[in-house]
């Protein structure tokens, strides 16, 4: 049976005093849809406004210690957006005001169940090289008794994010190297020690 590859980074939360931020472009920012069953349809999106590291990548795979996966410091600032489509019999009278968390949590008048629509991974490009995919999706999911300006419920959702972080292709091989030249040293020690014993 084919043991799992370990892994070549871990990230860990940055030291922000350290971090630089880095440049990207977008390679693909698109909505994830859900169907409620009370009959609205619910969109949401992550948007990145900025990705930082704490250290240069190369210099990270330079430094790695040979059999421990490298480690990278790394942030980002975003935004999660949601918009609804609300069937007629759900609309009420627009209102222009805007609600804190706790009043639209308190305003919660029906839980609601969700099912996939469409679910994809939005996609960044950064200047160093590394490429981040990211999607948001609901946890949990409530109408209000309150409406937006266009007379559609407001919902309060609970989400989750998920992060994907790939490195450049010469990072990956420098640091697979790495890996490889402590698997050969370990290898190397056990047959040393077979004979000695």
């Amino acid at each position: 049976m084919a043991q799992d590859k370990e892994p070549l980074l871990a990230l860990k939360g940055p030291d922000f005093s350290k971090s630089m931020f880095i440049n990207f472009d977008v390679e693909r920012e698109d909505w994830n849809s859900f169907r409620l069953s009370d009959g609205t349809f619910l969109r949401a999106k992550i948007v990145f406004s900025g990705f930082m590291v704490e250290q240069d990548i190369d210099q990270l795979a330079r430094g790695a210690q040979p059999g421990k996966p490298a480690k990278l410091g790394f942030g980002f600032r975003s935004s999660n957006v949601f918009g609804v489509e609300a069937p007629k019999e759900l609309r009420g009278t627009p209102d222009t005001r805007k609600y804190s968390a706790d009043e639209l949590q308190a305003s919660v008048v029906e839980k609601v169940s969700f099912e996939s629509i469409r679910v994809t991974w939005n996609s960044y490009l950064l200047a160093n090289g590394m490429q981040v995919k990211a999607r948001v999706y609901p946890t949990s999911v409530g109408r209000t008794d309150k409406f937006d300006e266009a007379g559609m419920p407001i919902y309060w959702v609970e989400s989750g994010v998920e992060v994907m972080v790939d490195l450049p292709a010469r990072i990956q091989a420098a640091l697979a190297k790495k890996a490889q030249a402590k698997k050969k040293l370990s290898n190397r020690n056990q047959k040393a020690t077979r004979t000695t014993s």
